[in-house]
Protein backbone atom coordinates (compact mmCIF):
# COMPACT_ATOMS: atom_id res chain seq x y z
CA UNK A 1 0.00 0.00 0.00
CA UNK A 2 1.38 3.48 -0.86
CA UNK A 3 0.13 6.66 0.54
CA UNK A 4 -0.79 9.57 -1.95
CA UNK A 5 -2.30 12.87 -1.88
CA UNK A 6 -5.39 14.25 -4.14
CA UNK A 7 -4.14 16.99 -6.39
CA UNK A 8 -7.99 17.71 -6.78
CA UNK A 9 -9.12 18.11 -2.89
CA UNK A 10 -6.11 17.39 -1.20
CA UNK A 11 -7.26 14.26 0.92
CA UNK A 12 -4.55 11.67 1.40
CA UNK A 13 -5.81 8.03 0.71
CA UNK A 14 -3.77 4.66 0.32
CA UNK A 15 -3.70 2.48 -2.76
CA UNK A 16 -2.43 -0.80 -3.22
CA UNK A 17 0.18 -0.24 -5.65
CA UNK A 18 3.97 -2.03 -6.93
CA UNK A 19 7.04 0.25 -6.25
CA UNK A 20 8.93 -2.09 -8.25
CA UNK A 21 8.06 -3.98 -11.20
CA UNK A 22 10.45 -6.72 -13.14
CA UNK A 23 9.60 -7.18 -16.95
CA UNK A 24 8.17 -10.31 -17.50
CA UNK A 25 6.80 -10.75 -14.43
CA UNK A 26 3.60 -8.54 -14.11
CA UNK A 27 1.68 -8.60 -17.19
CA UNK A 28 -1.24 -6.73 -16.34
CA UNK A 29 0.67 -4.05 -14.37
CA UNK A 30 2.95 -3.95 -17.31
CA UNK A 31 0.04 -3.66 -19.35
CA UNK A 32 -1.46 -0.70 -17.36
CA UNK A 33 2.50 1.04 -17.20
CA UNK A 34 2.26 1.07 -21.36
CA UNK A 35 -1.30 2.50 -21.49
CA UNK A 36 -0.91 5.23 -19.50
CA UNK A 37 -3.02 4.00 -16.10
CA UNK A 38 -0.83 2.33 -13.90
CA UNK A 39 -0.43 5.97 -11.82
CA UNK A 40 -4.12 6.34 -12.10
CA UNK A 41 -6.26 6.68 -8.89
CA UNK A 42 -9.80 7.60 -7.85
CA UNK A 43 -9.71 9.95 -4.99
CA UNK A 44 -12.03 8.26 -2.14
CA UNK A 45 -13.11 11.52 -1.05
CA UNK A 46 -13.82 13.95 -4.24
CA UNK A 47 -14.83 11.15 -6.28
CA UNK A 48 -11.97 12.54 -8.82
CA UNK A 49 -9.65 10.08 -11.01
CA UNK A 50 -6.13 11.54 -11.01
CA UNK A 51 -2.75 10.45 -12.24
CA UNK A 52 -0.55 10.57 -9.34
CA UNK A 53 3.13 9.98 -8.87
CA UNK A 54 4.28 8.14 -6.82
CA UNK A 55 8.00 6.20 -6.19
CA UNK A 56 8.44 3.54 -8.47
CA UNK A 57 11.51 1.33 -9.90
CA UNK A 58 10.95 -0.44 -13.49
CA UNK A 59 13.45 -3.07 -14.64
CA UNK A 60 13.51 -4.94 -17.75
CA UNK A 61 16.84 -6.64 -18.37
CA UNK A 62 16.02 -8.17 -21.50
CA UNK A 63 16.12 -4.37 -22.80
CA UNK A 64 18.52 -3.60 -20.88
CA UNK A 65 17.19 -0.57 -19.30
CA UNK A 66 15.87 0.52 -16.01
CA UNK A 67 13.50 3.66 -15.38
CA UNK A 68 13.18 5.39 -11.70
CA UNK A 69 9.77 7.43 -11.54
CA UNK A 70 9.89 9.77 -9.05
CA UNK A 71 9.57 13.43 -7.98
CA UNK A 72 12.51 16.25 -9.15
CA UNK A 73 12.43 16.95 -5.50
CA UNK A 74 12.39 13.29 -3.84
CA UNK A 75 15.79 12.64 -6.16
CA UNK A 76 18.41 12.10 -3.98
CA UNK A 77 22.30 10.93 -4.80
CA UNK A 78 21.54 7.41 -3.01
CA UNK A 79 19.41 6.58 -5.93
CA UNK A 80 22.36 6.18 -7.88
CA UNK A 81 22.77 3.08 -5.93
CA UNK A 82 20.35 1.27 -7.09
CA UNK A 83 21.38 -1.40 -9.99
CA UNK A 84 24.89 0.27 -9.51
CA UNK A 85 27.02 -2.80 -10.90
CA UNK A 86 24.49 -3.27 -13.48
CA UNK A 87 26.81 -1.25 -16.10
CA UNK A 88 25.33 -2.75 -19.16
CA UNK A 89 21.43 -1.13 -18.00
CA UNK A 90 20.61 2.44 -19.42
CA UNK A 91 19.71 4.07 -15.92
CA UNK A 92 16.86 6.86 -16.64
CA UNK A 93 14.66 9.43 -13.91
CA UNK A 94 11.48 10.00 -14.96
CA UNK A 95 9.60 12.98 -13.14
CA UNK A 96 5.97 13.04 -15.37
CA UNK A 97 3.66 9.99 -15.27
CA UNK A 98 2.52 11.20 -18.95
CA UNK A 99 6.20 10.63 -20.10
CA UNK A 100 6.42 6.63 -19.04
CA UNK A 101 5.04 4.82 -21.82
CA UNK A 102 7.00 6.73 -24.13
CA UNK A 103 10.38 6.16 -22.51
CA UNK A 104 9.40 2.50 -21.85
CA UNK A 105 8.60 2.33 -26.22
CA UNK A 106 11.89 4.20 -26.74
CA UNK A 107 13.77 1.93 -25.09
CA UNK A 108 12.75 -1.66 -25.98
CA UNK A 109 12.99 -0.40 -29.42
CA UNK A 110 16.74 -0.17 -28.60
CA UNK A 111 17.07 3.63 -29.33
CA UNK A 112 19.12 6.41 -27.06
CA UNK A 113 16.34 8.42 -25.48
CA UNK A 114 19.20 11.28 -25.52
CA UNK A 115 18.83 11.45 -29.80
CA UNK A 116 14.99 10.79 -29.55
CA UNK A 117 14.65 13.72 -27.03
CA UNK A 118 16.83 15.87 -29.12
CA UNK A 119 14.76 14.76 -32.76
CA UNK A 120 11.47 15.17 -30.95
CA UNK A 121 12.56 19.21 -29.79
CA UNK A 122 13.60 19.57 -33.64
CA UNK A 123 10.45 18.01 -34.90
CA UNK A 124 8.72 21.02 -32.47
CA UNK A 125 10.38 23.90 -33.38
CA UNK A 126 9.49 22.43 -37.15
CA UNK A 127 6.02 22.27 -36.42
CA UNK A 128 5.33 25.49 -34.34
CA UNK A 129 6.90 27.92 -37.49
CA UNK A 130 4.18 26.14 -39.42
CA UNK A 131 1.43 26.67 -37.41
CA UNK A 132 0.98 27.69 -33.72
CA UNK A 133 -1.49 25.11 -32.61
CA UNK A 134 1.13 22.27 -32.25
CA UNK A 135 1.73 21.11 -28.33
CA UNK A 136 3.86 18.33 -28.62
CA UNK A 137 5.60 15.49 -30.15
CA UNK A 138 5.84 12.26 -28.90
CA UNK A 139 8.16 8.99 -30.23
CA UNK A 140 5.66 6.67 -31.83
CA UNK A 141 7.64 3.86 -32.67
CA UNK A 142 10.14 2.37 -35.47
CA UNK A 143 10.09 0.43 -38.14
CA UNK A 144 13.73 -1.28 -38.96
CA UNK A 145 12.96 -2.75 -42.49
CA UNK A 146 12.14 0.99 -43.87
CA UNK A 147 14.67 2.63 -41.29
CA UNK A 148 12.07 5.13 -40.20
CA UNK A 149 11.16 6.74 -36.99
CA UNK A 150 7.50 7.78 -36.14
CA UNK A 151 6.07 10.44 -34.14
CA UNK A 152 3.10 11.33 -33.47
CA UNK A 153 2.10 15.42 -33.50
CA UNK A 154 -0.07 17.05 -31.22
CA UNK A 155 -2.15 19.82 -31.86
CA UNK A 156 -4.79 21.25 -29.94
CA UNK A 157 -7.87 19.67 -32.10
CA UNK A 158 -6.05 17.01 -34.02
CA UNK A 159 -2.91 14.21 -34.20
CA UNK A 160 -0.78 13.70 -37.13
CA UNK A 161 2.19 11.11 -37.97
CA UNK A 162 5.45 11.84 -39.08
CA UNK A 163 8.25 9.63 -40.24
CA UNK A 164 12.23 10.63 -40.02
CA UNK A 165 15.12 8.71 -41.36
CA UNK A 166 16.99 6.64 -39.21
CA UNK A 167 19.96 8.36 -40.74
CA UNK A 168 19.10 11.71 -38.77
CA UNK A 169 19.09 9.47 -35.92
CA UNK A 170 22.77 7.95 -36.35
CA UNK A 171 24.11 11.06 -37.17
CA UNK A 172 22.67 12.92 -33.98
CA UNK A 173 24.00 9.70 -31.81
CA UNK A 174 27.42 10.03 -33.15
CA UNK A 175 27.93 13.74 -31.68
CA UNK A 176 26.38 12.36 -28.50
CA UNK A 177 29.68 11.09 -25.30
CA UNK A 178 29.03 7.82 -24.02
CA UNK A 179 25.78 7.53 -22.24
CA UNK A 180 26.83 7.37 -17.93
CA UNK A 181 26.19 4.68 -15.97
CA UNK A 182 23.67 7.02 -13.73
CA UNK A 183 20.55 7.82 -13.40
CA UNK A 184 19.51 10.90 -15.44
CA UNK A 185 16.58 12.45 -16.52
CA UNK A 186 16.15 12.47 -20.33
CA UNK A 187 13.23 15.17 -21.27
CA UNK A 188 12.70 18.59 -23.47
CA UNK A 189 14.59 20.47 -20.26
CA UNK A 190 17.46 18.11 -21.28
CA UNK A 191 16.96 18.53 -25.03
CA UNK A 192 16.89 22.39 -24.98
CA UNK A 193 20.17 22.29 -22.57
CA UNK A 194 22.02 20.47 -25.39
CA UNK A 195 20.74 22.84 -27.56
CA UNK A 196 23.29 23.88 -30.79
Amino acid sequence: MIELRCPMCGAIFHKKSETLLLYGFESNDEARLRDGTFFTAHCPICGKESKILHNFLYIDKEHHFAILVKSRKDMVESDQELYARDAHLRKRYVSKVDEIPEKIRVLEDGLDDRVIEILKLKLLRQYQRKTPDVKNVIYHDSDRQSETLWFDILYTDREDIVGIEKISYDRILKQLPVDGMRFVEIDRDWALSQDR
